[in-house]
């Protein structure tokens, strides 16, 4: 149970943001929130630009030596795309990301690691070719453009073996939940905030909108987060929320939402802030294997950790011409081969150690 905790951590933050963010405007907070919950469904295409921003203050060196210089942290995501989602069978999107901070954090990392000359260049070539990235989603295949060349990554169904990145071996019901977060008798205002206030009116994009703020109500989100997963045929997420409920609701120092709700009833813009307490730490890296002295030194060691999304919506159910990218296109399995093989530029593993010894100043 422990080691699903960080999992449980992600999914509920994901859904408070799609909660959150999927509303619109009435006569009052409440009102207006569930009135733009259930107006949700009616967007079938818009456009989206977004802003992710992590935070991690502390000194880790007072944990491990080794870890000088790899704080303060600071990763940005930030883009925009548009969406078309017509057709339910076949989603269209096309966009662009550019990640910050990528460069500062592969360099400090292969300096606490002692990395050789060539993987440290290879993770500088990385962190650029992954600092702006341009992104066609068509025909379920998803296509990036990094470093000026264009990518395919396949199918979504096996994009994550593509990039052998971890799967969780469960078929989600994606529908279920997505008609669940709808259901304002499940998640309506009055089950998922407290303290909602009416900050006043404000222009979005000309859009003339209503700016509320509220608190969180972890308790009453995580009840009804788990009996959706239940509702939703998943028994074995459900419990792992309810284990976990405690743990998930003190990892959040503050945990706020603001919305503003277009007289169209409409979401046009929405942040989420998230504040962790860093004494919480201790239980995240005991769920994932760490010993109980790793942890409470970590969690001493650190200041502050923050999460902020901010998401703006426009042109809603507009129209966009998205189609697959012009030109040469090489798979991206092919490139990675050639990054991680024995002799591509993160293959080597030696380190001279010399960049361990110099980390930080």
């Amino acid at each position: 149970m422990k080691k699903a905790l960080p999992v449980l951590l992600l999914g509920v933050a994901v859904l408070l943001a799609a909660v959150a963010f999927g509303c619109g405007s009435s006569s009052s907070p409440g009102s207006a929130i569930d009135n733009a919950i259930k107006n949700s469904g009616n967007v079938k295409a818009e456009h989206v630009d977004f802003n992710v921003a992590l935070g991690v203050n502390g000194d880790l060196s007072t944990a491990e030596p080794s870890l000088k210089g790899l704080l303060p942290l600071n990763l940005t995501i930030d883009g925009g795309a548009d969406v078309d989602m017509k057709d339910a069978n076949n989603p269209k999107a096309q966009g662009n990301i550019k990640i910050g901070g990528l460069d500062k954090l592969f360099s400090s990392i292969g300096q606490t690691q002692g990395a050789s000359s060539q993987t440290t260049m290879g993770l500088g070539l990385l962190s650029g070719m992954l600092s702006n990235i341009d992104f066609v989603l068509v025909d379920n295949d998803l296509y990036i453009k990094v470093g000026g060349n264009w990518y395919d990554t396949g199918n979504l169904s096996s994009a994550a073996s593509n990039l052998n990145l971890p799967t969780t071996g469960t078929t989600v019901n994606s529908n279920c939940y997505q008609n669940a977060v709808k259901d304002t008798s499940k998640f309506g205002s009055d089950k998922i905030f407290k303290n909602l206030q009416d900050l006043g009116t404000q222009s979005i994009d000309g859009a003339n909108t209503h700016h509320y703020k509220a608190d969180i109500n972890f308790d009453s989100v995580l009840t009804q987060v788990a009996s959706t997963a239940r509702d939703c045929g998943d028994a074995q997420a459900a419990g792992g929320i309810e284990a976990a409920k405690s743990q998930i609701g003190s990892v959040f120092k503050t945990a706020s939402v603001e919305m503003w709700i277009g007289d169209d009833n409409y979401f046009h813009q929405g942040k989420l802030d998230l504040a962790v307490d860093p004494g919480t730490i201790v239980n995240l890296i005991g769920s994932t294997g760490g010993s109980s002295a790793q942890a409470a030194a970590v969690a001493k060691a650190l200041q502050s950790v923050t999460f902020n999304v901010t998401v703006k919506q426009s042109n809603i159910n507009g129209s966009f011409n998205i189609s697959k990218p012009p030109g040469n296109i090489q798979k991206l399995s092919d490139v990675l081969g050639g990054l991680t093989g024995s002799s591509g530029l993160l293959g080597s593993s030696s380190g001279t150690g010399t960049a361990a010894a110099t980390t930080g100043g």
